[in-house]
């Protein structure tokens, strides 16, 4: 999952490469795999993330949705971190304004100053949501969020596109989550500690464990780091003891 979203491999790519390790599955298996997983991950890592900056940069870029523009909104503080990716089908101000909001719900701090370009939406936004805050706009200040946006549009490259704004959502989160853990925003130690709890709070399952794996897995699996806590069942399965001899 992380070679499809750290670089610019198709599901085809990383299904061939884990091919060569063993492990063979459908390469649909893979962005299956990513709609599942990766905001469980994404949750899981949460509480060691360090905290972001009180400027941001504001953009918004194109992906084709079953054949249609829709719009992903993403902001970067300034220190090159992430802050928030969202989706929208529309760019309009009350789009805008939801970025903001969940931007600052998902990371408790309200920014100072934001710059955007000169779309017309995000003024109107901005007075709704972060009245008072300081608002720059111009090509100049845009330079950092805009580089950052390569990242993201070449990774996509390979996907042969979305089939729903929920999905794109999702990948555009997931991708933006390993951005940040490649870039420090995170503390290794405490995710790694955290994902080998493996129970991700309100999900009820275990990340990773055979338990959860799809079931269009075929040849050998790469097993757990440690024992899943889930009780064994009947006959055996990969990562599982089986309770018959």
């Amino acid at each position: 999952m992380r070679w499809y979203l750290r670089y610019r491999r198709s599901d085809a790519d990383v299904a061939e490469l884990l091919a060569e390790r063993g492990v063979r599955i459908a390469p649909s298996s893979i962005d299956a795999w990513v709609q599942e997983f990766a905001l469980l991950y994404e949750a899981a890592a949460r509480a060691s993330r360090r905290a972001v900056g009180e400027r941001r940069s504001v953009d918004e870029i194109d992906v084709k949705v079953a054949g249609a523009w829709a719009y992903v909104y993403r902001a970067l503080d300034e220190h090159g971190q992430v802050v928030d990716v969202d989706g929208s089908a529309a760019r309009a101000t009350a789009d805008a304004a939801a970025c903001f909001r969940r931007a600052i719900e998902a990371t408790g701090v309200a920014p100072t100053a934001v710059t955007t370009d000169g779309a017309a939406a995000y003024p109107p936004a901005l007075a709704a949501v972060l009245p008072g805050v300081l608002h720059e706009t111009g090509k100049l200040l845009q330079q950092r969020i805009e580089r950052d946006h390569q990242h993201r549009t070449g990774c996509v490259r390979g996907m042969r596109g979305f089939k729903t704004l929920a999905g794109a959502r999702v990948l555009c989160r997931a991708h933006a989550f390993l951005r940040n853990r490649g870039n420090g925003c995170y503390d290794r130690g405490a995710t790694l500690a955290a994902l080998a709890r493996r129970e991700v709070p309100g999900h009820g399952r275990c990340v990773g464990c055979a338990h959860s794996r799809p079931a269009d897995v075929v040849g050998t699996v790469i097993a757990p780091a440690r024992a899943c806590t889930s009780p064994p069942t009947t006959g055996s399965s990969p990562g599982h003891p089986s309770t018959t001899q």
